[in-house]
C-alpha cells in the first residue's frame, strides 16, 4: 500500500509539472500572438526535464 502512495504521489508531481509548463507556455504564447500547440507544449515540458537533469546533477 505504501508504494503505492508513493507511485500516486510522483505521479500527481510529474502532473503538476506538466500543468505549470503548459500554461506558461500558454501565457508566453499568448503574450506575443503565438499560435499555441500541444506539441511545442509537451517538448517544453520535456526540454525542461532534460535540462534540469542536465544542471542539477551536480554535486
Amino acid at each position: 500500500m505504501k508504494a503505492l502512495m508513493v507511485i500516486l504521489f510522483i505521479v500527481a508531481l510529474l502532473g503538476v509539472a506538466f500543468l505549470f509548463s503548459v500554461g506558461l507556455t500558454w501565457v508566453i504564447c499568448w503574450a506575443f500572438g503565438l499560435q499555441f500547440s500541444w506539441k511545442i507544449a509537451v517538448g517544453v515540458w520535456i526540454l525542461v526535464i532534460i535540462l534540469k537533469s542536465i544542471f542539477g546533477a551536480r554535486k
